[in-house]
């Protein structure tokens, strides 16, 4: 987790006596724990921290950064009292507002979460937590243009986000624009992160510019990467569906409900089926 250790490389470097031997160690070797995935040690070693300087002013990132240690443990209540605070101890600390607020989202509080990434954004413009949550949070409600102006200001700010890049190549898809979301689609699939929700969405485009065996290359290694994920399966019968195969259409409409795909949201295809 980049963040937690940019904050401690902040803290050390703005603050010369903090530098002894034993606190830099600890905070090394929480690095470690963060990168290993050791979230169990990550929360043990914070705490130690936050007890040998509970009262120093900076004290508010290790308080964050406990609190999304306990988040990755499923301690909800725990990190969430844990980010009240870090902004206790620091109002403007514009990383724990958005933190927090990625929390609120897992708890379904969708307006606090809301609230969170408002207050982080206006303390930092350009905090990416936010914004790119934000632009999650409109796409999903069909809100493209706000969900667009979110997720490409963070790319300003870092064109290398992933995630933000491949949620303005769906959207520029839901908005017709299909040539633009393919040359995105074109470069992410040659990124390390690219996952079978990419090459599904590349599929999707080449079914409606009716280029069928591409569409179909391409949900296929959607599935082999994921077998498990259903809208590929959705998206390869609808392949079939295009070139009239009925019978394979509905045998991948079948297998997207097995799996776990809801039933109803299939009822106009499957009509075709019965």
């Amino acid at each position: 987790m980049k963040h937690v250790l940019l904050t401690f490389i902040l803290f050390l470097f703005f603050q010369p006596f903090f530098i002894g031997q034993t606190r830099a160690e600890l905070v090394d070797l929480l690095n470690t724990h963060d990168k290993n995935k050791e979230y169990v040690k990550a929360e043990q070693l914070s705490l130690q921290l936050i007890a040998m300087d509970k009262k120093h002013p900076s004290c508010y990132i290790y308080w964050c950064n406990l609190g999304t240690f306990q988040a990755k443990l499923y301690k909800y209540d725990d990190a969430l009292q844990s980010y009240n605070t870090s902004i206790e101890f620091n109002s403007k600390f514009a990383h724990a507002y958005s933190m927090r607020g990625v929390l609120f989202e897992k708890l379904n509080h969708q307006d606090k979460a809301i609230k969170d990434f408002d207050k982080a954004l206006r303390l930092d413009a350009f905090n990416e937590s936010a914004l790119e949550r934000l632009g999650a949070i409109h796409f999903k409600k069909g809100e493209y243009q706000e969900a667009r102006n979110y997720l490409e200001t963070l790319l300003f700010k870092n064109p290398d986000h992933f995630g933000a890049a491949a949620n303005l190549a769906s959207i520029k898809k839901k908005q017709g624009q299909l040539e633009e979301s393919l040359a995105d689609y074109n470069k992410l699939i040659l990124h390390p992160k690219a996952d079978a929700r990419i090459f599904n969405e590349r599929a999707d485009i080449f079914l409606i510019l009716k280029d069928y065996d591409k569409a179909k290359a391409d949900v296929e290694k959607s599935i082999e990467l994921d077998p498990q994920y259903a809208i590929a399966h959705i998206t390869k019968g609808e392949i079939y569906l295009a070139q009239n195969d009925l019978v394979n259409a509905c045998i991948y409409f079948h297998l997207a409900i097995e799996k776990g795909h809801p039933k109803a949201e299939l009822a106009e295809y499957l009509k075709k089926c019965d």
